[in-house]
């Protein structure tokens, strides 16, 4: 009977979760991706492990804002705008703001009337 534990690759993490590189290494540092570690630079994701934090729905798909402008059919100008006024509430990831599903969905529903 083989009793070996089921590995991903963070490679085969980013296919079903959708996730960047970046995002996983991010996870990874903050704790909230325990990984176990095969030599010196890899990381390796158990089963277990994977499917608690796929069950997770603060993993769930974000999208950039040009995602959401382009879905919306609003000017790329128009969310930053929504955005400095508190309007939109957004997290920022690295860089970039990412709009998460749940959050767009909400934003829908309660109207997206472009005047103030």
């Amino acid at each position: 009977m083989n009793d070996k534990l089921k590995t991903y690759t963070l490679k085969e993490v980013r296919a079903i979760t959708g996730l960047g590189e970046s995002t996983l290494y991010s996870y990874i540092r903050n704790g909230k991706l325990k990984t176990v570690k095969t030599g010196s630079r890899f990381h390796r994701v158990t089963e277990s492990v994977l499917a608690e934090f796929t069950q997770n729905p603060k993993n769930e798909k974000t999208y950039t804002l040009q995602e959401v402008a382009d879905t919306l059919s609003l000017n790329l100008r128009t969310l930053y705008r929504f955005i400095k006024t508190g309007r939109l509430i957004v997290p920022k990831v690295g860089w970039e703001y990412r709009v998460p599903e749940s959050m767009l969905a909400d934003f829908v529903a309660n109207g997206i009337a472009t005047d103030d």
